[in-house]
């Protein structure tokens, strides 16, 4: 059993990232309206219907999904917020899942397809996706003309954290120094999110009912990136030493647990060369 002090360490240690929180967070109106429209900003967001933790059963033998933060506007498109922390290589799968779920929540028996409105499946992912860029908006199109859409109201956004935000809009790049706990800018969703996210660590209850002694109140969210120090450490000029110092920072963790994590990557990096 983990000791207090131990859960406290987790519980302080947890961020933006965890699923949990960033749902509390980002499922505040304003806060969920401000990030949608420096996100699609072509869309007019005059009201928003926001449901947390958003579980959808479709069939009673399918799987389940719970969507972090959903958000419904007035003419009846779905907006669908996710956390990504840990790099399952299954986004575009993922992504394709989550928008069947809500669509298919849309229709009852009878009615037109018509009335099937846009879905956005949104990933703010704490590692590398398959693109380069920090912010990349994906829809149907035609292959013989690529500039011939679709418009089937499919609409899938990637936001990757790791890549290089200065193309961003001021908004986007505050919720991005959330996220790698860097020193926030004066945009309002920066400081909205900052303000949001210290009163939500400071509610007891709230720390409470999410059970701060599991794995989960860990920061996973900066684990790529160290993978990728521990590879390239020599071109790097890095010492496993230097690493283990980051690895404590970062992650809050003990001398013994940052060397074990150490232990753990290189070994995963160890057998994916091997395949």
């Amino acid at each position: 059993m983990l000791s207090e002090a131990e859960k406290e360490r987790r519980w302080q240690a947890a961020g933006l990232e965890n699923d949990t929180i960033f749902g509390l967070v980002m499922g505040r109106k304003d806060i969920c309206k401000l990030f949608l429209k420096s996100t699609i900003p072509d869309v007019d967001f005059a009201d928003l219907k926001i449901t947390t933790q958003k579980e959808i059963v479709n069939h009673y033998q399918s799987k389940t999904i719970r969507l972090d933060v959903l958000a419904v506007d007035e003419q009846g498109n779905h907006y669908d917020i996710e956390i990504q922390v840990k790099n399952e290589h299954n986004v575009p799968q993922r992504s394709k899942f989550y928008h069947s779920m809500m669509t298919n929540r849309m229709l009852e028996q009878g009615e037109n397809y018509q009335k099937v409105k846009a879905t956005y499946v949104i990933f703010v992912c704490m590692f590398n996706v398959n693109t380069e860029e920090a912010l990349s908006h994906f829809e149907m199109i035609n292959r013989n003309n690529l500039s011939e859409k679709l418009n089937d109201g499919t609409h899938t956004i990637l936001l990757n954290v790791n890549a290089d935000s200065s193309k961003l809009n001021e908004n986007l790049q505050g919720l991005v120094q959330v996220l790698r706990r860097e020193s926030v800018n004066q945009s309002q969703l920066g400081q909205e999110l900052s303000k949001a996210l210290k009163e939500v660590k400071g509610d007891m209850l709230v720390k409470n009912q999410l059970g701060y002694s599991s794995d989960d109140m860990v920061l996973y969210g900066r684990q790529e990136n160290i993978q990728m120090m521990i590879a390239d450490k020599e071109e790097l000029g890095l010492s496993e030493k230097t690493i283990v110092r980051f690895i404590m920072k970062t992650l809050y963790l003990t001398e013994k647990e940052a060397e074990e994590l150490y232990d753990e990557m290189l070994e995963d990096l160890e057998k994916q060369k091997q395949k």
